[in-house]
C-alpha cells in the first residue's frame, strides 16, 4: 500500500465511485451522484493546500482523507472533512497510513491542532478515539429551509 497526495482533479475522478459507494451506507444512507460528489471533493481540494491523500494498492484507491486548514486567532488549525476506507481495507492500517500522513504533514506545517465532526454511530468513532481524538464539547445543529 502507498500513500500519495492528490495533486489534480484527474485524482478526485479516482475515489468517485468509493465515496458514492461508502456513503450510500449505513449509518450516512446519502444519494450521492458523480456530479455532486465531484463538486464537493474538488471544493475540498481546492482549499486543503496539500492536505488531501489517498491509498493506493495496485491500482486500487482503498481510501483517502481531505482536510482543510482553517485559521483561528491562535494559528492554524486543520479539519478533516471525510476519510473514507473501503470496507474490504478496514481495520488493516489503511485510515491509521492516512492519519499518520496528515499528521506528519500538519506538524510539519506548524498546525496547531486537527479536528473532525463523526456519529457516535459509525465505526470510524472508535478509529478515532483510540489515535488519541476526543471530544471537545461541541454539538451540530442544524435547520432545513
Amino acid at each position: 500500500m502507498e500513500v500519495k497526495q492528490f495533486s489534480s482533479e484527474k485524482d478526485i475522478e479516482s475515489v468517485l465511485d468509493l465515496f458514492i459507494r461508502v456513503m450510500s451506507e449505513y449509518p450516512y444512507e446519502e444519494n450521492w451522484t458523480r456530479t455532486s460528489a465531484f463538486k464537493a471533493l474538488k471544493g475540498y481540494f481546492q482549499n486543503s493546500e496539500g492536505f488531501c491523500f489517498y491509498a493506493q494498492e495496485s491500482d486500487n484507491v482503498i481510501g483517502f482523507v481531505f482536510c482543510i486548514i482553517q485559521v483561528w486567532d491562535d494559528g492554524d488549525h486543520l479539519f478533516v472533512e471525510q476519510t473514507i476506507i473501503d470496507p474490504l481495507y478496514r481495520n488493516k492500517g489503511v485510515g491509521t497510513s492516512l492519519i499518520r500522513k496528515v499528521e506528519k504533514t500538519a506538524k510539519e506545517k506548524g498546525i496547531k491542532s486537527i479536528e473532525l465532526m463523526t456519529t457516535k454511530k459509525s465505526s470510524a468513532y472508535e478509529f478515532w478515539k483510540k489515535r488519541g481524538y476526543v471530544f471537545e464539547g461541541y454539538e451540530l445543529l442544524g435547520k432545513e429551509i
